[in-house]
């Protein structure tokens, strides 16, 4: 039912029950409290209203409790709670926060069953998140409540996303204690037929045998936020052929690249997390062939490059690029970034963390009056943090109106800029954001739509502008787990 349909329905239910209660207002008529139930409006409530606003209401990723919708819905009336039952599309996605998995296994078992059972065929997304560091013995606890929760997985068969979490901050499989612990073969959720989109964090690194939970063979989508060795990774792409989104943070080791280089067809989005700075994160990309890769996000997690990184020129994937995006780790080598952007001729949108003073000479190079980079880019996406040492405004705006007016044929012109500091920078009329935004006045006349933002953290920023932290699994990672505790 539209909107619009829905507004006129409620109001011709609210006069009629107004017309009700002035033919009723006679001395001799019962009190308010008196009268019937069935005068409130709300007991005629059509089915198609109910599931608007139920849906309204709903959480993202609920987490089961009465306090929320949809069991909140369930304790109001009896219709509401046959009406919400009876409505596959709440009870499609479900949050486990598993706290104390000795005692409760039996419940949780209970809720995934119940809980998923009523969304019917629709498919199914399973956040399944560990708050304990108990242990049993050596076993870690994560490795029973996995083994706990396969009778149920078994039994979802339209399970389609998944994400599954561990606390522990151990490494992998590091501690001399855990040498025993492992998930036995029982292929906990390969059983699930249609799961193609999974993320997990400390799962691999703290349960030998947890590569054999997964079904990789049938994946496309897959988010791994934790330190994984290279050869652990290698063997997830063999595995996985399928996958087209990938996120992972590779542990780089010291290892012998195979020639000629195996090809990966599917891959069309890659993002890499290094948090060493003893290696060049081009290396430990350049394992593969990715001849239909189209988004490429570099994260070096605040080190910086490594000092002997590979020439883009050995990354063939460069060239088919549409976005890219470089978070820190080139502060002392800013002309490694002109150099990848040489060989990135397709590129359309380019996104830059850490963007200081040493950015300057990127920018001049990016002046078409000066090369001929990227022809074909059309966003541009700036983060810096500190207006200490920060980037020279003048510079930065010669480069954009190069690109927005008498542009040589072939070049696209730039259609949108971000620029965006975390923290708040100094305000007044002769500040680095202030003179910036008067310098793009005409270019946004010319058609270019420039925003900025000024040290408000994340709040009042479109979701264009947060490209790496709005990512489609954030629910365990760090401070995102904690603000939807606040929600």
């Amino acid at each position: 039912m539209a909107q619009r349909e829905i507004i006129v329905h409620v109001q011709q239910m609210k006069e009629k029950h107004e017309a009700v209660l002035a033919t009723s207002s006679t001395p001799s008529s019962p009190t308010p409290e008196a009268r019937p139930t069935t005068l409130s409006p709300i007991q005629h409530l059509p089915v198609e209203i109910f599931r608007e606003i139920a849906l309204y209401a709903l959480h993202p990723r609920p987490r089961g409790r009465v306090q929320e919708c949809p069991l909140s819905l369930c304790q109001t009336c009896s219709t509401w709670r046959t009406v919400a039952l009876s409505l596959p599309e709440l009870w499609e996605t479900l949050v486990l926060l598993v706290k104390r998995p000795r005692t409760h296994r039996e419940q949780y078992r209970t809720r995934v069953l119940e809980w998923f059972g009523r969304a019917q065929s629709r498919p199914l997304t399973f956040f399944l998140f560990s708050e304990s560091q108990q242990f049993s013995g050596d076993r870690p606890f994560y490795a029973d409540l996995l083994q706990d929760i396969a009778a149920p997985m078994a039994q979802l068969d339209n399970l389609e996303v998944l994400e599954i979490s561990n606390p522990g901050d151990y490494g992998f499989n590091e501690d001399s204690e855990n040498e025993d612990v492992a998930i036995m073969s029982t292929s906990i959720f390969q059983q699930a037929p249609k799961l193609r989109s999974v993320a997990s964090s400390n799962v691999f690194r703290t349960v030998i045998g947890a590569m054999d939970v997964l079904p990789w063979s049938r994946l496309t989508d897959l988010h791994v936020t934790e330190s994984l060795p290279i050869f652990t990774w290698i063997e997830i792409m063999k595995l996985s052929p399928l996958l087209e989104v990938l996120h992972l943070r590779p542990h780089p080791e010291r290892h012998r690249r195979r020639f000629p280089l195996p090809v990966h067809e599917n891959l069309r989005e890659f993002t890499v997390d290094l948090i060493y700075d003893e290696y060049s994160i081009v290396d430990i990309i350049n394992e593969f062939e990715y001849p239909n890769l189209r988004t490429l996000r570099l994260e070096h997690d605040g080190c910086r490059a490594g000092p002997y990184p590979l020439p883009p020129t050995a990354f063939h994937s460069f060239r088919h690029l549409h976005s890219l995006t470089l978070n820190y780790g080139y502060r002392e080598n800013p002309s490694y970034i002109i150099e990848i952007l040489r060989e990135t001729p397709k590129l359309r949108v380019l996104e830059l963390y850490d963007v200081e003073a040493y950015m300057d000479t990127v920018f001049e190079s990016m002046t078409l009056s000066a090369s001929s980079l990227v022809p074909q880019l059309s966003t541009l996406r700036l983060e810096a943090h500190n207006d200490r040492k920060a980037f020279d405004p003048d510079t930065l705006a010669s480069m954009i109106e190069s690109r927005c007016f008498n542009l040589p044929a072939g070049f696209t012109p730039l259609e949108e800029v971000l620029v965006y500091s975390y923290h708040k920078w100094k305000e007044g009329e002769d500040t680095i954001m202030v003179r910036l935004s008067r310098q793009m006045e005409s270019c946004q006349v010319a058609g270019l739509s420039f925003k900025v933002f000024n040290g408000n953290g994340t709040n009042g920023i479109p979701d264009s502008f947060l490209w790496t932290q709005q990512s489609t699994h954030t629910f365990f990672e760090g401070s995102n787990h904690y603000r939807y505790e606040r929600w």
